[in-house]
């Protein structure tokens, strides 16, 4: 199935759940902890919530098409953490910067989502981004990901792990 998804729509819906506290503080433990990727997990729950799935395998297709964009995010991120305590002015820049990168991510993330077919949801598509994981798929690191599509799930279906 062709997907015709809009980042603007992706990116509207990401700053609707990461402004929950429960879910921004979720989504940084798994990213700080476990090394895992805000916006793939965000895209997990925005498919679920339309019925789609990409596959373990796609994740990982998904993963290397966003590396450098990962790399820049993260650039940014490590500056921005330096500024934080004597470089108010330059920290409130690389926070826009920063902001506008993941962005960019997000519409990587939708034009990759629009270029491959994904089939009907069967499994959330938290559980196949574990998936595709496979060294950190451990019971702790589920029970986290199944409390953040709970949390995200709450005004909304289809987002069981």
């Amino acid at each position: 199935m062709n997907n015709n998804w809009l980042a603007e729509d992706f990116w509207q819906f990401s700053l609707r759940h990461y402004a929950k506290s429960e879910v921004k503080r979720l989504t940084l433990h798994l990213q700080n902890e476990y090394s895992m990727n805000v916006n793939l997990l965000l895209i997990c729950a925005y498919l679920d919530t339309h019925n789609r799935q990409v596959s373990s395998s796609q994740f990982v297709e998904l993963s290397e098409f966003i590396a450098p964009s990962v790399a820049q995010v993260e650039t940014i991120r490590r500056l921005r953490i330096d500024a934080k305590t004597n470089k108010p002015n330059t920290y409130a820049k690389l926070l826009e910067q920063e902001l506008e990168a993941e962005k960019q991510q997000q519409t990587l993330i939708i034009s990759f989502c629009n270029q491959h077919n994904l089939d009907a949801k069967r499994k959330s598509n938290f559980y196949h981004y574990l998936d595709s994981l496979e060294s950190l798929d451990t019971a702790d690191l589920k029970c986290i990901v199944e409390q953040l599509a709970a949390t995200i799930s709450s005004n909304q279906t289809n987002l069981e792990i």
